[in-house]
């Protein structure tokens, strides 16, 4: 104990230089082979450790090369898995902006490059390879966000991955499980986590492999009071997976995965309010609700070893329900005099149907004197989205989706239909060079009718197929076994939203010529291990954004329409090292850092609004993109004696805008108005016993900063959204 105290000490002082420091420590990292130094009486080698990595370039029917990608291994972070904390989570992938906006870590809210975090829609989101988001094409936002206690590896691949994935400029995350057993036995984990206001969380999952039989599955929950006032919530998911090995080259997997959330929302406060007291609320009466259901059924087919494919067959059953009181901040809550009861909630409601197919193959043949690897597929995709929104509710507090006789204001179904072929080829020239041209052939049919007001008869929406070829190359050069250089040119493109192109009012107007936006994306990089001591991955991008969809008014009439491109150029760096320290008697301390740091510069190159005069105080070309701050750094160090860990990171934001007329002064409604730089740290410790049991505690937020990262025009709030206080949590694990 003496000596685990002394090693916290040191590890503390060490942090603290750390991260006062504006350079980045050399330390090693490469494999136990590696020559050893002494230095006094103890001895240091390198290692690499398994927490984060690039993927490779064929990871079965996948291509990867030549693509900017990463992952990191959850459970091996010692990090707060209990919240989903996506700081910690995607602190070492470079240039990720997190909304904290949703303490409870039920909706992740991410974003790349200068785009929006909004529910992670830049971003195609998938869990164990399959969707997750409401409709990927018509409403692409992730309601659901799986338990971090059941994922063992998030895998993240930039813009590049329209090739494979999807359009989306964000590019893609995938969510991996854990699985069965690789061999025959079981295997139950539990973590049990109790923290402040109120937190609970509880994990328990068994895997079993018997023969050609395997069975995974998960329960998970999670309720706390909430850092604010009226910020309570509780969620629970479950999962199941089965699978059977007809021989070594059939094999068939089902899976089903059951959420539900239940929140409260404490709406947004003022820049005053929020000086006062970050934890106040002043809605108590606002609500959400998310059941969320998915399925998936895999079969895979490997004929031999040049020859795989790889059939998934997945559907989502999904509603969104909520009830609030949605006014501005301003707008103060309470009993009406003329009644002496509280006015009625706002009820809004979505309904999600969607079914998709996707085949994936890989064939692998010889040529110029190298196997080489074609990955080729085809996806049937079909969405349906009942929304039935505006509906007058009750005058309650509690959760409750009555309505009065008149129903929903708004109601509409929306559909969407897409057809996709793909391929890319992984082409090895020599020992040293390989290019991986692609090129995907999309195709979506949107539909749908509905009535904007309770007296407007049914507005039908005139269906509109959209066809886009995408192409792009990728290549890589391998300066040794352990450097690369790679680079990457792919187009994208977002088709229009069904938000977009549905009127909020009878009076507005969508532009009949309204079109899709289009993006290229550019990634040039260098990545490996310098002379294994530090493992890197150092890259420049480019992203052009054409057609970017917005809205103006003029003459009280609302028009949406195509109104102006983007840039978002930048540099994102990873960094991490770690140093072996083998006393002789055995014992170990090891010391591991890294550095995450993105600088992003994302500007408008022109704005088409026919109202603005160019160079008018309106006109928003060349203004900063909302939402994109210049710089997000983060910086992390574990040190580590025998079996107890201590871990502490500290996330520096700048400061970012909330509109695109990047308005400094927030208006009354802290809708709009600068959001400032900020700073925050968190700590951790484990220990790991010898019978396969843990024991974590940490803080969040360890020095109390109060900041925010958001500021809403409508819900959850509207006005700036705080971000959680100082935190603390205790974990017990446990593996049989």
């Amino acid at each position: 104990m003496r000596r685990a105290i002394y090693s916290t000490v040191l590890c503390l002082c060490g942090i603290h230089a750390f991260a006062q420091s504006d350079s980045l420590p050399s330390f090693t990292s490469s494999p136990d082979t590696l020559p050893k130094y002494t230095i006094r009486y103890l001895e240091i080698k390198v290692a690499v450790l398994d927490e984060t990595g690039n993927l490779p370039a064929v990871d079965g029917v996948r291509i990867y090369g030549g693509k900017k990608t990463a992952f990191v291994t959850p459970e091996k972070l010692n990090i707060d898995l209990s919240s989903n904390n996506s700081r910690q989570l995607f602190g070492r992938i470079p240039g990720i902006m997190v909304w904290e906006s949703d303490g409870s870590g039920i909706q992740t809210g991410i974003a790349t490059r200068g785009l929006s975090p909004n529910r992670s829609w830049e971003f195609n989101m998938r869990q164990n390879g399959y969707d997750i988001s409401s409709d990927v094409f018509g409403y692409p936002e992730a309601y659901y966000t799986p338990p971090a206690d059941a994922v063992m590896r998030i895998e993240v691949l930039r813009g590049a991955s329209s090739l494979q994935y999807g359009p989306q400029f964000g590019g893609m995350i995938n969510y991996v499980f854990d699985t069965a057993p690789a061999t025959n036995g079981s295997e139950t984990k539990i973590r049990q986590t109790f923290g402040s206001y109120g937190l609970f969380n509880n994990f328990i999952s068994t895997g079993v492999r018997k023969d050609k039989f395997s069975f995974y599955s998960f329960y998970h929950r999670r309720s706390a009071d909430g850092w604010r006032e009226n910020s309570a919530y509780s969620t629970q998911t479950g999962f199941i997976s089965m699978g059977y090995d007809f021989n070594k080259h059939v094999k068939l997997k089902a899976e089903y995965t059951h959420s539900t959330m239940m929140s409260q929302q404490p709406g947004g406060l003022t820049d005053a309010q929020f000086q006062q007291n970050a934890q106040q609320s002043y809605r108590a009466r606002n609500w959400m609700h998310i059941p969320w259901n998915m399925m998936n059924v895999q079969l895979d087919i490997v004929s031999s070893e040049k020859f795989q494919l790889e059939l998934k067959t997945f559907g989502l059953l999904a509603t969104r329900g909520s009830v609030g009181f949605l006014d501005p901040i301003t707008t103060v809550d309470n009993v009406l005099s003329t009644t002496n009861d509280y006015a009625v909630r706002r009820v809004d409601s979505d309904r999600y149907q969607n079914i998709g197919t996707e085949l994936r193959g890989k064939y692998v043949f010889k040529l110029f004197g190298n196997e080489q690897t074609l990955a080729f597929g085809a996806r049937a995709y079909q969405a349906k989205t009942f929304r039935h929104q505006k509906g007058n509710g009750t005058t309650g507090f509690d959760y409750n989706m009555e309505l009065d006789s008149l129903g929903y204001k708004v109601n509409y179904v929306f559909g969407t239909k897409n057809y996709a072929l793909f391929a890319e080829q992984a082409l090895y020239v020599g020992k040293r060079l390989l290019f991986v041209p692609g090129v995907r052939f999309e195709q979506i049919t949107a539909n749908g009718s509905g009535t904007v007001n309770y007296n407007s008869g049914a507005i039908p929406m005139q269906e509109r197929t959209v066809s886009k070829v995408l192409a792009g190359v990728g290549a890589e050069f391998h300066l040794n076994e352990k450097n690369e250089v790679y680079a990457n040119v792919s187009q994208a493109f977002r088709p229009m939203t069904f938000s977009e192109v549905v009127p909020s009012a009878t009076t507005d107007v969508i532009d009949p010529n309204l079109k899709d936006s289009e993006s290229l994306n550019i990634d040039l990089g260098v990545r490996g291990s310098w002379k294994n001591y530090v493992s890197y991955d150092v890259s420049v991008y480019q992203m052009n954004i054409q057609d970017r969809i917005g809205t103006y008014t003029q003459s009280s009439i609302r028009y949406v329409t195509n109104i102006g491109s983007s840039l978002s150029k930048g540099i994102e760096m990873y960094v991490e090292g770690n140093l072996i320290q083998t006393h002789h008697s055995g014992r170990i301390i090891s010391v591991h850092p890294f550095a995450s740091i993105a600088y992003n510069e994302a500007v408008y190159t022109s704005w088409n609004d026919p109202t603005i005069a160019a160079g008018s105080s309106s006109d928003r070309t060349n203004n900063m993109v909302e939402n994109a701050p210049r710089r997000i750094q983060r910086y992390g160090l574990t040190c580590k004696l025998n079996r107890f860990t201590a871990t502490y990171q500290l996330n520096k934001v700048s400061d970012a805008f909330a509109d695109a007329l990047n308005t400094v002064t927030p208006n009354a409604a802290a809708t709009t108005g600068l959001i400032p730089a900020y700073q925050v740290s968190d700590l951790s410790f484990a220990y790991n016993g010898k019978e396969r049991y843990t024991l974590q505690m940490g803080v969040n937020n360890l020095f109390n900063e109060s900041y925010f990262t958001r500021r809403a025009g409508g819900y959850p709030g509207p006005g700036l959204l705080p971000a959680n206080g100082r935190t603390y949590f205790f974990t017990f694990g446990i593996q049989i």
